[in-house]
């Protein structure tokens, strides 16, 4: 095996990139670091010179693993840092950490109570499922949280769920990050979950498996995956796997009992809402920004993505955006929710048009518009797991509604008048 001594940055390090990176009002990846330094090393202008790519730069802000000393000094020198004042000494050690696939999140809003109670729960439970509407801010959660709770875990390993990849694959993936020095692996599926099971009790690991969605693609290799999942949890170890996913598998935490939990991500409170809007350049009054955080129920994404039509097209000014009837959905967010919709059952989509068409409706009052035609609890049931219904209690009653994103998405691409 060959071990590269190369440099990463120390904890106060990383914050001085990150504050330079933040000053000059770069995005964490941004291109023209990358520029800068394949310059330096006599990089030509059609590819980056050797060493320079977003992984390394990424490993470099991230700290996440040591890179070569040359591109070390050198990304240093692009921020204009002292590379002596930055780097870890004396120890220079190959991180057991893998965080290379993780994505850096340059702004997080709130989230403090949230970050909190899912520090407990991955100290608590060996599984956390973590779900929530498209573009609700998953990822950028477990990003924040797996920065915190390094002290916790000996090694944090960060992987995307691939729909593409056998869920073999997806193992001999993992186990290869895991291993600490090369070792031979079967290509069984029974063997492999043997193998992870053991290194899962040997050291208390973090794992995250990001954007486990089961509406991309074949559902196979994601049922595949639970049921692998699953298999985990037949011992007790002392590692935690989190599973960040827009929709909550059916039956798991019943079947894992206490060794698993499933959590929904809501929205963004006002405040932390309004910082969005602040950052997008918009202008409002402390009411009309609550307005507008409210008309897209505090989802981070949708908010991000308003900003710039509120900037062209109405000089920035939140009210007079609000003026306007109806409410703007990106195409990016209206593509993710008609994966989500189309593959949903006859059924439930019938739930859906109904919601779209009325006031919040109570179980009973829906049973009635169905007329039996399904199992209604087994439709919300449904519904509730992939984040397209709210629950509104008034009194001693339970009435189902839609977000004003999903209404307006329901409303434009299934026929609501029938």
């Amino acid at each position: 095996m060959v071990i590269m001594v190369g440099l990463r940055a120390s904890a106060i390090g990383k914050q001085q990139i990150k504050q330079v990176i933040e000053a000059r009002n770069w995005n964490m990846t941004d291109e023209r670091a990358l520029i800068a330094a394949s310059q330096r090393l006599g990089g030509s202008s059609e590819e980056y010179a050797k060493g320079v790519s977003e992984t390394t730069w990424k490993r470099f802000v991230y700290a996440s693993r040591p890179i070569h000393r040359r591109t070390f000094q050198i990304y240093c020198d692009v921020l204009d840092l002292d590379w002596k004042t930055i780097a870890e000494f004396p120890e220079l050690r190959i991180s057991r950490d893998d965080l290379s696939l993780m994505p850096l999140i340059q702004n997080f809003y709130g989230r403090s109570d949230e970050l909190k109670q899912l520090t407990d729960l991955l100290l608590k439970y060996q599984f956390v499922i973590l779900y929530g509407a498209v573009g609700i801010g998953k990822t950028a959660i477990a990003v924040k949280l797996v920065e915190q709770v390094k002290p916790l875990f000996d090694r944090r390993i960060w992987l995307q769920f691939d729909h593409r990849l056998p869920i073999e694959q997806l193992m001999l993936n993992l186990l290869h990050t895991l291993s600490e020095t090369p070792r031979s692996l079967p290509n069984d599926l029974t063997r492999l979950t043997q193998i992870l099971r053991q290194d899962l009790m040997n050291s208390r690991m973090l794992i995250v498996l990001d954007e486990v969605n089961p509406d991309q693609g074949d559902r196979v290799n994601y049922q595949h995956l639970i049921r692998t999942l699953q298999d985990l949890g037949q011992i007790q170890h002392q590692s935690c796997i989190l599973v960040t996913t827009r929709e909550r598998p059916p039956d798991f935490t019943a079947l894992m009992r206490e060794q698993a939990i499933s959590q929904v991500l809501l929205g963004l409170d006002s405040e932390s809402g309004c910082k969005i809007l602040a950052d997008g350049q918009l202008k409002f009054k402390p009411e009309d920004g609550k307005q507008l955080v409210d008309r897209y129920s505090g989802n981070p994404l949708a908010l991000k993505l308003v900003c710039p039509i509120v900037r062209d097209l109405f000089q920035g000014q939140v009210h007079q955006f609000l003026e306007n009837p109806g409410i703007y959905v990106s195409g990016l967010i209206q593509q993710a929710l008609m994966q989500q919709i189309q593959t949903l059952p006859e059924f439930d989509r019938l739930i859906l048009k109904l919601l779209a068409r009325s006031e919040p409706l109570s179980q009973r009052e829906l049973q009635d518009e169905l007329k039996g035609q399904g199992d209604l609890i087994e439709g919300l049931d449904r519904l509730g797991r992939r984040s397209l219904i709210e629950k509104v209690i008034e009194g001693y009653d339970v009435l189902y509604t839609l977000q004003p994103m999903i209404l307006e998405v329901v409303r434009r691409h299934l026929k609501t008048s029938s």
